[in-house]
């Protein structure tokens, strides 16, 4: 009877707390967004921007309009193609609902040796360049109308403007080539019974249409966002992304390994943009930002987006420190491929040409390892006598009274020939790792082929360039002098380069190609030190 009574109770308690949500509701509705004032100051964008963020694109939630205002109606005639070409781009949109349904960016090729389509593909809804107001329904309506459409001005910078009204809505987007038709100015209105409503701009789902060649590569990342002010620079991925994101930054994107969307002001101030991820089985990042906007689409080519002067060049991920390192040697590779008209070629000799100039930092590093190397068998013999001491036993100061003693019997100074051993290597990895570096995020090698590569950003399908990576690594190990080791940790050595070649087999093949020339040519000077100074590479020429 008590357990009745208690869940009368709480059926009563429900009821009246919905009966009173209904009531409030009915009695006080939901007001609809101010209208900015005629008189409002702008910061030279256009109209004053909503304080109100959206959420997400889908998910918007605005009351109702006021009461209709006639307008005039603007006759648009039925659905037609709008084609947009510029020297790097060919872009199509529809009439209908002014939507993008192509931009093919025609430097650069796909797996099936067409132009690149940077579209998401489908019918998205939203989908690129669609406006977007916060309410569905006005969403729908403006994403099924068809609009009027008109060239205003002359010249390659003329604006492609879209117009529609049906009387109580209407509304105009317009999209203006600049920077030589390598970035564009994109600005929108909307209005609805004489009101006019905050108008933003979708970007996504994602961006372009990865292969299932890319998919499988080694490291390969989903379609990112990426956001970079004055203090910080953000990547995060999809996952990352599962509440959605208010971004302030100088500029924000979508971004692939080699293309992106960057969206940013003409007067580099802040963007104020909304990301989230999308629930599909192939998640993806989709972006609001406000308008007007200039939108940069294409390769993430350093020089190229310098030139156009807005800061999207940070887009380009070549690192604080490296940068400086990293950028000469992109145009060293292009200028080498100007002239022997191959990318596998010009890698080759651009590495060989970086062993080279750095060869008399390998050289002292090498003699140094040789001259350790030497006198390793007598070091592992006085602390094999000690090694039953503690760390604190007063004798540990005659071992190392002994282990100095060696080192002085064979001519070997410990502070030169640390520095003589450490200070050039560390001289040598930025460059190593800034040619790695400029290797991986050179679009230049997209759809570069090289003898039985396609394509030298994706993997090997022959996985021959791994396995010989691989196999030179072990020849090189068989040419150094024998490491002051145990045996065990020389096993542990001879696995490196097994484990290598399997974390190397799906990387890009161009990558793999830079690793195998590079220890040919460790394995080429590795050998001259021996020949040249035969006295310190003992265990080399008694095994011969």
């Amino acid at each position: 009877m008590e357990e009745r009574r208690l869940m009368l109770a709480f059926a009563l308690s429900f009821a009246v707390l919905l009966g009173f949500r209904m009531w409030t509701n009915s009695r006080y509705p939901q007001q609809a967004a101010p209208t900015p004032s005629p008189a409002a100051k702008t910061d030279g964008h256009g109209p004053a921007p909503v304080a109100a963020t959206v959420p997400s694109p889908k998910v918007p939630a605005i009351a109702s309009s006021p009461t209709p205002v006639a307008q005039a109606p603007v006759i648009s005639g039925d659905e037609r193609r709008v084609e947009l070409a510029t020297p790097g781009a060919e872009i199509a949109f529809t009439s209908k609902g002014g939507r993008l349904l192509s931009w093919k960016l025609l430097e650069f090729k796909d797996s099936r040796g067409k132009s690149l389509e940077v579209h998401p593909g489908g019918n998205p809804t939203p989908g690129p360049l669609d406006l977007v107001t916060g309410r569905p329904d006005v969403d729908s309506r403006l994403r099924d109308a068809l609009y009027r459409v008109s060239e205003v001005g002359q010249g390659p910078e003329k604006t492609t403007r879209f117009e529609f009204s049906d009387g109580t809505l209407e509304a105009t987007k317009q999209i203006q080539p600049i920077k030589g038709g390598r970035a564009f100015r994109i600005d929108a209105s909307v209005r609805q019974n004489g009101q006019t409503l905050p108008t933003r701009l979708y970007w996504g789902p994602g961006f372009g249409q990865p292969t299932d060649e890319e998919k499988a590569l080694n490291g390969y990342l989903h379609p990112q966002l990426v956001e970079v002010d004055s203090t910080k620079e953000l990547r995060l991925q999809p996952k990352a992304l599962a509440e959605p994101r208010n971004v302030n930054a100088t500029y924000v994107g979508v971004e692939t390994k080699y293309f992106a969307a960057v969206f940013t002001r003409e007067d580099r101030s802040e963007v104020q943009a909304t990301a989230a991820a999308t629930r599909d089985k192939d998640p993806a990042v989709e972006l609001i930002v406000p308008l007007p906007i200039v939108l940069t689409v294409g390769a993430k080519e350093y020089d190229r987006l310098k030139e156009l002067d807005l800061g999207v060049e940070k887009v380009v991920p070549v690192g604080s420190w490296l940068g400086p390192i990293v950028v000469p040697l992109t145009r060293a590779l292009r200028a080498v491929e100007a002239r022997v008209g191959n990318y596998g070629v010009a890698i080759i000799l651009l590495t060989m040409a970086i062993a080279l100039t750095l060869s008399p930092l390998r050289h002292y590093a090498i003699l140094s390892s040789a001259k350790m190397a030497k006198v390793a068998p007598q070091i592992r013999a006085v602390q094999e006598r000690y090694k039953r001491l503690s760390l604190t036993d007063p004798k540990r100061q005659q071992m190392s009274q002994e282990i100095s003693d060696v080192y002085q019997k064979n001519g070997i100074d410990m502070v030169r020939q640390t520095a003589a051993g450490c200070l050039p290597t560390l001289l040598t990895m930025p460059f190593l790792f800034a040619f790695y570096r400029m290797l991986d995020i050179s679009v230049a090698l997209k759809g570069a082929p090289f003898l039985w590569i396609p394509d030298l950003s994706l993997k090997d399908p022959l996985f021959i360039t791994p396995l010989l990576s691989g196999l030179s690594m072990i020849a090189m190990q068989r040419l150094m002098p024998a490491p002051a080791v145990d045996p065990a940790q020389q096993r542990m050595m001879l696995l490196m380069p097994i484990i290598f070649s399997g974390m190397f087999a799906w990387a890009p093949a161009g990558l793999n190609l830079y690793w195998f020339v590079s220890n040919l040519c460790a394995m080429v000077q590795q050998a001259l030190a021996m020949y040249f100074a035969p006295h310190l590479f003992p265990r080399v020429r008694e095994s011969a």
